[in-house]
């Protein structure tokens, strides 16, 4: 497993209801990629995304390895997903 020092977060990736299905999400995170592979010391690029919301994970799943699931059928707790988007 990498350094902590090594690992960027990406946080709050969203798009709006209107905007979506239009390719800007994908956009965006290539983006963030490319930004993360360009800056030395990084090696990986981690998210996480509550599995309820509408889409989110489907998403994810498109354009990252899932690497942990948090659910575990609460549905009071949060439903989080752990992905890797590869570099």
């Amino acid at each position: 497993m990498a350094a902590a020092g090594s690992t960027a977060q990406l946080f709050r990736a969203y798009v709006r209801p209107a905007h979506r299905r239009q390719g800007l999400a994908r956009k965006l995170v290539k983006r963030a990629c490319a930004h993360v592979a360009s800056t030395p010391g990084y090696t990986r690029l981690y998210l996480h995304t509550d599995g309820r919301v509408e889409g989110a994970e489907l998403f994810w799943r498109s354009v990252a390895v899932p690497i942990h699931d948090d659910r575990d059928g609460d549905p009071s707790r949060f439903r989080t997903v752990h992905f890797e988007v590869p570099l």
